[in-house]
């Protein structure tokens, strides 16, 4: 009788993989989701929360990050009447 245990190696490698790659967490959460295994499913179903949540986390501060112009102040874009002949 194998319950669910959160201390398995493959589930923590899971969340992991969810936190930093939630597109990488989702695919292995749907794949833990088809298996046969009751244990396995339930999971399948933690993963994908957390990479759907942090999915959303990603996407929400890249946004802002974008909008508040950070990532040109950082790169050094040059600006488009610089680039274009006179």
């Amino acid at each position: 009788m194998d319950k669910f245990k959160l201390y398995k190696k493959w589930f923590w490698m899971g969340v992991i993989t969810a936190v930093v790659f939630p597109f990488l967490g989702i695919i292995y959460g749907i794949f833990l989701l088809v298996e046969k295994r009751e244990n396995l499913k339930k999971e399948g179903i933690i993963i994908l929360a957390i990479a759907i949540v942090m999915g959303v986390i990603i996407f929400l501060a890249g946004r802002y990050f974008n909008l508040q112009n950070f990532s040109t102040a950082v790169i050094g874009q040059p600006k488009i009447g610089e680039i274009l002949p006179k």
